[in-house]
């Protein structure tokens, strides 16, 4: 018979309750995590913009202008013509960044002074609008054609064979003569920066603010009429399913590129963990690597690996699929784990919410984009994961370049 001399002592106890209320805690705090921002999509001017409250004292303003269908080289002589006005202005030496995308020009104007950013963006614009000189456009002219001279034996391999597998308008480069360059290169500049393919993204602690002074910024530059909008950017035509290069100066390179799903498809976060997978399968594998490109209704993927043949493209993505079709559960979890976290831990760079904001705003997502991206993220299942990996490897629907030593 048991007397009435307790378990455990009133000290024992208190240790049992603490180490169950910290746990309790623990499990708590891991199950839950910090909810992304629902951004506000309205006009400004007529100009769509997306905006945020930001938490820091830092203004931040993304203009993006579409590129699509564009000539490579007038665009870059254009770019090199511009950047050359921008840096006779010492507001725009210290406020604005240039970033190029695919289909699209990012310019990006930060300051920690309202002010200045209002003050900086009428000057941005108003070099956008006024006419470049013609030895600006002449130096740009001669500095990108000699660019083009050292890249066609200096480009690395990879960049060389990705333009070649697909055959696009705005990855094609012109062979005109400099009058018929700069006068190509100055129809552009009208076109592309054009408010009618603008897009804004604001984060600042104060928007509704700062809304206001860049509304009577943008009514007071804006130059009627405007140009068209830039056309969308196509899927792209992929070259022929089996092409040989041979070339003495580089090493041999494999590549395979198919299209995918873009942005505004409703599962492309879950498009974003199955190549998050297939990237980690391909670390594994010596002088491999990907490059995914997503636009707004399709993306391309392209695959490749070093010292590979045509004759190696079957056997290389039927080793894939099987290590896709050995995957655990697990792993496709902690993938997935893994995504949310560093989606989370983002969530806190006012830089990164920024470029997010700014892609919501350029392909027009949703305001709640990135809660439902996140949402669909956790509720994948790693068996549908697994199959739509596994599909994705399908060999036929590839098209396959290779690079190869001239034989001797």
């Amino acid at each position: 018979m048991i007397g009435d001399k307790p378990f455990f002592s009133r000290k024992q106890l208190s240790s049992i309750i603490w180490v169950c209320a910290i746990a309790i805690v623990l499990l708590s705090a891991s199950g839950r995590r910090q909810p992304p921002p629902e951004a506000t999509a309205s006009a400004l001017a007529g100009i769509p913009v997306y905006w945020l409250d930001g938490a820091e004292d830092v203004y931040r303003l993304h203009l993006n202008y579409a590129t699509a269908s564009t000539d490579r080289l007038h665009l870059d002589t254009l770019l090199d013509a511009q950047q050359q006005r921008w840096q006779q202005h010492v507001i725009l030496t210290q406020t604005l960044r240039l970033q190029r995308h695919p289909d699209r020009i990012e310019l990006i104007l930060h300051s920690t002074n309202p002010e200045q950013l209002t003050s900086a963006l009428r000057t941005l614009l108003d070099s956008l609008h006024q006419p470049l000189p013609n030895d600006l456009w002449q130096r740009a002219e001669q500095r990108q054609r000699a660019t083009r001279y050292l890249q066609q034996n200096q480009q690395p391999a990879v960049t060389q064979m990705r333009r070649w597998l697909t055959v696009i308008d705005s990855e094609q480069d012109s062979a005109q003569d400099s009058q018929d360059l700069l006068s190509a290169a100055r129809r552009l500049r009208q076109q592309l920066f054009s408010p009618a393919s603008l897009s804004l993204a604001l984060l600042s602690p104060d928007p509704h603010a700062t809304l206001q002074e860049l509304r009577s910024t943008l009514l007071s530059t804006q130059k009627p009429p405007w140009q068209p909008s830039t056309p969308p950017a196509q899927a792209p035509l992929l070259a022929a399913k089996h092409q040989q290069i041979t070339r003495a100066s580089l090493p041999p390179l494999l590549l395979l590129g198919r299209t995918t799903r873009g942005r505004q498809d409703g599962e492309f976060s879950q498009w974003v963990l199955t190549l998050a997978l297939l990237e980690r399968l391909l670390q594994d594998m010596p002088g491999a690597g990907l490059q995914w490109t997503p636009y707004s209704d399709w993306g391309i993927l392209r695959l490749y690996w070093s010292d590979k043949t045509l004759a190696d493209s079957e056997p290389l993505l039927s080793a894939l699929r099987q290590q896709v079709a050995a995957l655990s559960v697990d792993a496709i979890t902690a993938q997935r784990e893994a995504i949310l976290e560093k989606l989370e831990d983002n969530l806190h760079g006012s830089n990164w919410l920024a470029g997010q904001l700014s892609i919501m705003a350029f392909y027009r997502l949703p305001p709640d984009y990135l809660a439902r991206f996140s949402a669909t993220i956790a509720a994948s299942d790693p068996q549908q994961i697994r199959a739509r990996l596994l599909q994705l490897l399908d060999h036929s629907a590839y098209a396959r370049i290779a690079q190869a030593p001239v034989s001797s």
